[in-house]
């Protein structure tokens, strides 16, 4: 297996050691955001070579986790609206109760645990990345979001 779909394969299934980065991929601090615990436990953003661009639109790829903690702490919260609370319904939810200023240069791909993106530019990077720790940390907000969203625009 080359190392580009290696690549490929890890962007989009996740890293198996989350300590880890996916081969040739820079970290990014995510300090530009609300810090909270689900954020720093579940959003990951990675800068990627250049040489591996072609594998998605932009210049990060940025992934929330969808498994363990943030599964714990809003299950019940997507179960009462009889939402499978998978990556394509984060997504939907995402699209439906944020800006489309926010998610401008922002490709949604997601997956069944969790919700990954392509993101265009660093400043697109940092705008999303609030956006998801604010999802996830902001448990009133999310509740507002569940509360007017249109479940048939929803694909879970």
């Amino acid at each position: 297996m080359s190392r580009r779909w290696l690549l490929a394969v890890l962007m989009l299934a996740g890293c198996p050691d989350r300590a880890k980065s996916p081969p040739g991929a820079r970290q990014a601090a995510v300090n530009t955001a609300p810090t909270g615990k689900l954020c720093k436990s579940s959003v990951r953003a990675a800068l990627l070579p250049p040489d591996a661009r072609h594998i998605g639109p932009g210049r990060w790829s940025v992934q929330l986790d969808l498994q363990g903690e943030v599964l714990a702490a809003h299950r019940a919260r997507f179960s009462a609206k009889k939402i499978e609370p998978n990556g394509e319904a984060w997504a939907g939810l995402l699209e439906q109760c944020v800006t489309a200023a926010t998610l401008a240069g922002v490709h949604l791909d997601p997956e069944a645990g969790s919700l990954h993106a392509w993101v265009e530019t660093d400043a697109d990077k940092d705008r999303f990345v609030a956006a998801l720790c604010k999802a996830v940390d902001d448990a009133d907000w999310l509740d507002r979001c569940l509360a007017r969203i249109d479940r048939s625009r929803l694909d879970d």
